[in-house]
């Protein structure tokens, strides 16, 4: 005669394995930002500092970009646009869980920043390639972290419109 088993074990009897941490969009978002503001930051300095832009392939391509009549906006260059866009970013994001506007709002104003950036970002890279006819590697870097935040950013759109998980 055979010792029967329980066939349906206690919890208490099942190994217990951590609870799996998830990122949030929102996280994932501040993250995001983190890059933009180290690649807009770098851009800002080099402006500020009037110093050359170190570019991977040791080109100049950044410095004829940069000293370019595209590299201002009314006066002011677009690396500081780029940094206090990132900024807003992080304020937005960063007072989200505790200014009520923000927690009911902030992804739609995340959102709307991040489009006119984004295109933005297209104009300038458009005007990089076909007019000045050079590449700045680090308009680049700043150009696909903006479309990543565009995607992140109408994904939390999406989420929060709908009401579903992420």
């Amino acid at each position: 005669m055979s010792t029967l088993t329980n066939p349906n074990p206690t919890v208490d009897a099942l190994p217990t394995r951590p609870a799996r941490r998830h990122w949030t969009l929102r996280q994932i978002s501040l993250v995001i930002v983190l890059i933009g503001l180290l690649i807009t930051g770098y851009l800002s300095y080099t402006r500020l500092a009037n110093t050359s832009i170190v570019c991977m392939n040791g080109s100049s391509a950044c410095d004829i970009v940069n000293s370019s009549v595209w590299a201002k906006f009314m006066g002011i260059p677009v690396a500081y646009l780029g940094f206090g866009v990132w900024a807003i970013f992080a304020a937005v994001l960063l007072l989200e869980p505790h200014v009520k506007v923000l927690r009911d709002y902030g992804y739609m104003i995340v959102f709307g920043i991040a489009v006119f950036a984004f295109a933005y970002h297209c104009y300038l890279t458009t005007m990089s390639i076909t007019r000045i006819q050079v590449i700045c590697q680090w308009c680049i870097m700043a150009h696909t972290t903006m479309g990543v935040m565009l995607l992140v950013a109408g994904r939390r759109l999406y989420v929060n419109l709908n009401g579903t998980n992420a």
